[in-house]
């Protein structure tokens, strides 16, 4: 299907090398000791304020230089691994736009308030400072951007691209490309690849492996670590048809035709049932209510185009069109989501979700019903009714640093 376009195109922000020590530190592969000695290994006067001895300065430094250069090589597990530890540490939030501030003077503070409440998605520095300096997370044009560039930095074959929205919409109303996510390719020469496409063919009875750019000799895998809820923990392998689970949630990739990708993920829902007026329902008889019935479906994420190029000015159009209109979801809704120890941690406005593992995937997507499926999974569900409540679960589950006096404006609410 894919024809021999170039896939790559001129990268964004050309000019921007990301602080990968500062990077690997927010996202948990180096602790603030690490930290310390690797970027000041040739002034001593910070580290000297660690609890480390110096004694073993050197050999700390060579054991922290030989753990930062084991993520260089551009291998499929370093990339596993990044996907995940970013999911882990670093939420999916659009909060820039629903804070507010009790003290009106923290606004004239740039270097402070701005991470707050605005969004500089133009700015790679400005994203890089929000989310690592002030341990903020931010949405797919912030975070996913900001993942292009380590990746990039780091020596990985990735290109970015648009994507059209589809959770939540009627199938066929149209959308905007109001999404960003990457595209990273390897070379399709290690075992690693072999037994891999072998593991996803077998995984589920009766499923045939389709995958393209063979006779290309390259593999694709997308990578998006800021869609949300229903979004993919790892990187999903570009092969169609083929359901690829993590802990959480079951998806796959379809061809919709030419060169249109659809990411879709597996969901339990409720079968709508006939109403007969006509007929006694089990209340007049005085029987207990039917059992729900429930099936399994495929709900659509977005799709995209595999060889449509992405140019700066179309990220700063979708994003001031998500961030500002008045009609856009995120303009309307507190959207957050992130992987904790506990589980899986969304909020949509005031309402927090968890979903705990206490069951195997595969299981799990074999569930027949609701009631088996939170009982393979755990679904847990409150309503945060205040804002201390709120602002507990912000630093609590997604360990935000608020400041005191900022405060939450919830949609739709005084």
């Amino acid at each position: 299907m894919y024809s021999h376009r170039p896939l790559f195109g001129k990268g964004l922000h050309s000019h921007f090398h990301p602080n990968l020590p500062k990077f690997l530190k927010r996202v948990g592969l180096l602790n603030e000791d690490e930290y310390k000695i690797f970027v000041d290994s040739d002034s001593k006067t910070e580290y000297e304020s660690t609890s480390i001895s110096s004694d073993n300065d050197e050999a700390l430094l060579t054991t922290i230089n030989a753990k930062v250069r084991e993520l260089y090589p551009p291998t499929l597990a370093n990339l596993r691994l990044l996907h995940r530890q970013f999911y882990h540490f670093i939420p999916f939030e659009n909060l820039a736009l629903h804070w507010t501030c009790d003290d009106p003077s923290i606004t004239y503070n740039p270097d402070f308030a701005s991470e707050y409440l605005t969004i500089k998605v133009s700015d790679p520095a400005f994203v890089e400072k929000k989310v690592c300096d002030h341990y903020r997370g931010g949405y797919c044009f912030e975070l996913n951007q900001y993942f292009y560039l380590i990746l990039r930095e780091l020596g990985f074959q990735v290109t970015p691209r648009m994507a059209r929205v589809k959770w939540n919409f009627p199938p066929n109303e149209p959308t905007g490309r109001t999404h960003f996510m990457n595209i990273v390719s390897f070379p399709r020469n290690s075992k690693e690849e072999d037994d891999e496409q072998i593991v996803l063919a077998q995984r589920y009875e009766g499923l045939i492996l389709k995958e393209e750019g063979r006779e290309e000799g390259v593999v694709y895998y997308l990578c998006d670590v800021s869609f949300g809820g229903p979004g993919y923990i790892e990187p999903l392998r570009l092969c169609y048809d083929v359901i690829q689970s993590t802990e959480y949630d079951a998806h796959r990739v379809v061809c919709l035709g030419d060169d249109l990708v659809e990411v879709q993920i597996a969901m339990v829902v409720p079968v709508s049932k006939p109403n007969h007026a006509d007929l006694p329902s089990n209340d007049d008889l005085g029987l207990p209510p039917p059992p729900p019935v429930f099936h399994k479906e495929w709900r659509s994420m977005y799709n995209f185009d595999f060889f449509d190029l992405v140019a700066l000015h179309d990220v700063e159009i979708s994003n001031w069109y998500i961030s500002t209109h008045p009609k856009s979801v995120f303009k309307n809704n507190i959207m957050m989501n992130m992987v904790t120890a506990e589980g899986k941690v969304s909020i949509f406005n005031r309402d927090v979700m968890l979903k705990r593992i206490i069951s195997e995937t595969r299981e799990r997507t074999k569930a027949q019903s609701i009631e088996e499926y939170d009982e393979l999974m755990r679904v847990e569900k409150k309503t945060c009714t205040t804002q201390e409540e709120f602002l507990d679960i912000l630093r609590t589950h997604y360990r935000l640093r608020i400041p005191d006096n900022f405060r939450i404006i919830f949609p739709h609410q005084p």
